[in-house]
C-alpha cells in the first residue's frame, strides 16, 4: 500500500521537490522531506517567491501553462503562511499576461468584486474563443461599406447586415 502512495504522491511532484526525495523509500520519509524542504519561513524565501511572481511572463507558453507555474509559486507563498492578497495576486497574474491579454487583463481588473483566481482560466479561454470568432467572420478590409453620398444613408457591416 505504501509503495503506491509513494508513487502517486512521486507522481505529483516538480522536479525541484523531487531532488529532495532522491534515495527516500517510504511515503513518510518524503512527506517529511519535502515539509522540511519547503514549509520553513524566511524572508529571503518569501521575497524571492514574491519576485518570481512579479517577474514571470507569460511569453510564448499558453496561458494554461502560465497559469500553473503562477499558482505554483503563489502555492509555495501560501504553504509558508504568506500569501499576498487576491488585489496583489490578481494584478502581478494579469499585468505580466502581456499585449495579447491587455483587454482581457483590464476588463478583469475593472470588474467589482474582483474574480477568483480559480476563474481566470475558463473566463480567459471564453474570450480567447470570443476573439477568434470575431477576427474569423469579418476580414479587415470589408468591415465596413457605405453607400454613395445621395442614396440611401445605411451602413453595411461586414456581415452583410444593414443598419441606418
Amino acid at each position: 500500500m505504501d509503495q503506491r502512495l509513494l508513487s502517486l504522491l512521486l507522481s505529483y511532484i516538480t522536479e525541484e521537490a523531487m531532488a529532495e526525495a532522491v534515495g527516500l523509500s517510504t511515503t513518510c520519509e518524503v512527506w517529511l522531506a519535502l515539509e522540511n524542504a519547503f514549509s520553513h519561513w524566511s524572508k529571503a524565501r518569501e521575497i524571492r517567491l514574491k519576485d518570481d511572481l512579479q517577474q514571470l511572463k507569460c511569453g510564448n507558453q499558453s496561458f494554461v501553462a502560465y497559469y500553473h507555474i503562477f499558482k505554483g509559486l503563489y502555492d509555495q507563498l501560501h504553504a509558508i503562511g504568506r500569501p499576498a492578497d487576491n488585489t496583489d495576486k490578481l494584478h502581478w497574474f494579469l499585468l505580466r499576461l502581456g499585449t495579447e491579454f491587455s483587454t482581457f487583463s483590464i476588463t478583469q481588473m475593472a470588474l467589482m468584486p474582483l474574480p477568483h483566481f480559480c476563474d481566470l482560466v475558463s473566463q480567459e479561454e471564453s474570450f480567447e474563443l470570443f476573439q477568434k470568432s470575431l477576427e474569423s467572420s469579418v476580414s479587415p478590409a470589408t468591415a465596413f461599406t457605405t453607400a454613395p453620398q445621395g442614396s440611401d444613408r445605411s451602413i453595411r457591416c461586414g456581415s452583410g447586415r444593414t443598419y441606418g
